[in-house]
């Protein structure tokens, strides 16, 4: 005879202030898919830098009274192309402001194993119920309760981009050196970065922040580093923001002591050569923003030799993995091993005034590529 299964039931309640909930944190530690971006450090840090900015609720799905998903809904209002606003619902710690917002990645809802597809579709149900033009889910890998939700969710249109997140597996590689291990160019600008520091200002090193003195002068120097590379291009660095800023010094602040974090400074001699700000995740490095010293001399390559040092140092540790996080940049495909897919999705609702909105827009679109054509044809007679 069959047991009988008890129904999944929702609950909500207001964000209200910025405290993580207590069922949070026991949720993250035994949900497969749980992430530093989920975490409860994460989440409180967030809430507090950028809480009031949102409206929202924490959602909590039990089974026979016990925890088996939960998420944090917020609400907020997009501005676009002027006078257009749209209510916009994001998933945990994403949501979007006219300022900059740190990017999270691997996130979901937190969901015990088996649990997935009943949390999906009443998570489906529950957006029915919300008034919202826009849906946005960040930073998810397949398979997961975002995944379902952005497949499946009614929509009038849907816009879905995937960005590789290259990591290192340091259990994985060879004997000997790191750079040993590399592609024939990438080993060489290592080593002939190496060999210009060493000769112009002396031996190559890291240092690790040890204080949280310490780390808030390395995260300035980072800081500077970031941002004046930044406005050599004619663009903004992330802590340009104040708010980035004081996010970042917060979650190190609070994650130092327990040692879920490092900041770490490259030197040669007594010059420095770049940082890395190092989130830690049970047994995964991850990198999440830098500061190099870049010089005229492009045999110098310092966040190349940064990397190849920090990886250096990790494998000799318990961490298992250096996760580069997302972005298709050059020198992550030179030192990584593999990588994984994330997906950004925007959903936008099904409804008849969202479609009249796409119409709209594809008319628009098509009007001015005629325009275009009939310019060009004219210019060619």
């Amino acid at each position: 005879m069959r047991t009988a299964v008890a129904p999944l039931r929702r609950l909500a309640s207001p964000l209200g202030g910025a405290e993580v909930p207590g069922w949070w944190l026991a949720l993250h530690q035994r949900a497969p898919r749980a992430s530093l971006f989920t975490s409860a450090a994460w989440m409180q840090t967030w809430l507090e830098v950028y809480g009031e900015l949102f409206g929202g609720e924490w959602v909590r799905w039990e089974r026979d009274g016990e925890v088996v998903a939960g998420c944090l809904l917020l609400r907020g209002t997009l501005r676009r192309r002027g006078l257009l606003r749209l209510r916009a619902v994001f998933v945990n710690a994403t949501g979007e402001t006219t300022e900059r917002t740190p990017l999270a990645e691997f996130n979901d809802v937190l969901c015990l194993p088996g649990e997935e597809d009943a949390v999906a579709l009443d998570f489906a149900r529950l957006l029915g119920e919300e008034p919202w033009s826009c849906v946005f889910l960040s930073g998810y890998e397949g398979g997961g309760v975002l995944d379902t939700l952005a497949r499946t969710l009614p929509s009038a249109a849907s816009s879905h981009e995937v960005r590789p997140a290259p990591f290192v597996d340091l259990a994985a590689l060879p004997e000997g050196r790191f750079e040993d291990s590399l592609g024939g160019s990438t080993r060489s600008q290592v080593r002939r970065s190496r060999r210009g520091y060493e000769e112009r200002s002396g031996p190559v090193r890291l240092e690790f922040a040890r204080t949280e003195a310490e780390a808030g002068e390395f995260l300035d120097g980072l800081a500077r580093l970031h941002n004046a590379r930044w406005r050599a291009r004619g663009m903004q660095g992330s802590f340009e923001s104040d708010r980035v800023l004081r996010f970042h010094r917060r979650l190190v602040g609070r994650l130092l002591p327990e040692g879920g974090v490092d900041l770490v400074r490259g030197r040669s001699g007594d010059d420095d050569v770049g940082y890395l700000l190092n989130y830690r995740d049970r047994g995964k490095i991850c990198f999440f923003q830098s500061g190099f010293a870049y010089e005229e001399d492009s045999k110098l390559k310092p966040g190349l030799l940064t990397h190849c040092m920090a990886i250096e140092h990790y494998r000799g540790t318990a961490a298992r993995e250096y996760d580069f996080l997302a972005g298709d940049a050059r020198y992550k495909r030179s030192l990584a091993g593999g990588h994984r897919d994330l997906r950004w999705s925007v959903v936008y609702r099904d409804s008849a005034w969202m479609r009249l909105l796409f119409r709209l827009r594809d008319a628009l679109r098509s009007f001015a590529r005629q325009g275009r054509a009939a310019g060009g044809q004219e210019q060619g007679e």
